[in-house]
C-alpha cells in the first residue's frame, strides 16, 4: 500500500478528531451559559413580580402568571398589572404588593409609570 495515501488518511482522522472534541466543548460551554439565562428568564421576580402563596389571591391590580419553575411548589407569581410595587430580588413580597406609590418603602421598588 502506498504510505504517502495512508498518511493522508490519518492526519485527515486526526484533524475531524480534534475538530468534533472543539466543538463539544463549544456547545458544554454554550449550554453551561444558556442554562442560566432560562432560569432567570423562568424567575417570577424578573418578571415583576413577587411569589405569594397559592391559595389567596393576588392583590388588586396584579394578576397570576402561570408558568412552569416561576415559584416554589406551593406558592404562585402574581404580576403586576401596568404600574406598582414589587419586592427587590431576595425580599418577601407581601408588604411591597400595593399600588400606591406612596406605600412603596426602601425594601420594594416601584416599576411602570
Amino acid at each position: 500500500m502506498d504510505s504517502k495515501g495512508m498518511e493522508l488518511s490519518i492526519n485527515i482522522i486526526v484533524i475531524a478528531v480534534i475538530a468534533l472534541l472543539v466543538l463539544v466543548v463549544v456547545i458544554a460551554i454554550f449550554a453551561g451559559q444558556m442554562g442560566g439565562f432560562t432560569t432567570g428568564v423562568r424567575d417570577c421576580t424578573s418578571k415583576g413580580g413577587t411569589c405569594a402563596d397559592k391559595n389567596s389571591a393576588c392583590p388588586d391590580g396584579y394578576t397570576t402568571f402561570f408558568g412552569s419553575g416561576v415559584c416554589p411548589t406551593e406558592q404562585k407569581c402574581c404580576v403586576v398589572i401596568g404600574s406598582g410595587c414589587i419586592a427587590k430580588r431576595g425580599i418577601p413580597g407581601g408588604e411591597c404588593m400595593t399600588k400606591i406609590k406612596s406605600e412603596c418603602n426602601e425594601d420594594c421598588k416601584w416599576v411602570g409609570e
